[in-house]
């Protein structure tokens, strides 16, 4: 199994805490997974702002 970059993993939590939110009832859990899901995507544009363009 090949390993995944950072963007790729943050890019994954992001979308889980987007999932769980969406399934969420409780407005403090909602807000809680969507703050979390606003953590990893800045994480990830931080991760993408560092790396040299490659293309």
């Amino acid at each position: 199994m090949a390993a995944i970059t950072d963007d790729q993993y943050y890019l994954m939590r992001a979308q889980q805490e987007l999932d769980m939110a969406a399934l969420a009832t409780d407005p403090i859990v909602k807000t809680l997974h969507l703050n979390m899901a606003a953590k990893y995507a800045t994480l990830r544009e931080r991760v993408n702002a560092e790396m040299p363009n490659l293309g």
